[in-house]
């Protein structure tokens, strides 16, 4: 594998009342300011493979490494945005 998505969940604002749907925006974007990839070929020891820093916008991040065999995939969240826990719906792995 080589190039890693992660799309980042979006909290829609409350409903006003109860059988009212919410209105259409904004939202928010729950994603990570600051993560670190990690692979494992052996499935024990982990190789940092891309880092994030700092991003606060954007549902969707795209990273690019060097091509790599992996056994296991981790995801190392070091901070988030907003004060609200991130949420990851999707992280795909191509390459």
């Amino acid at each position: 594998m080589r190039t890693a998505t992660m799309r980042w969940g979006q909290q829609w604002p409350p409903a006003p009342a109860p059988n009212v749907p919410p209105p259409p925006g904004p939202f928010s974007i729950l994603r990570a300011r600051s993560y670190t990839l990690l692979v494992s070929s052996d499935g024990h020891t982990c190789h940092t493979v891309a880092s994030v820093n700092g991003r606060t916008t954007g549902t969707v991040d795209v990273l690019h490494f060097a091509p790599v065999r992996a056994r296991s995939v981790q995801l190392r969240i070091t901070a988030s945005t907003g004060g609200q826990p991130p949420m990851l719906d999707e992280l795909s792995l191509t390459g």
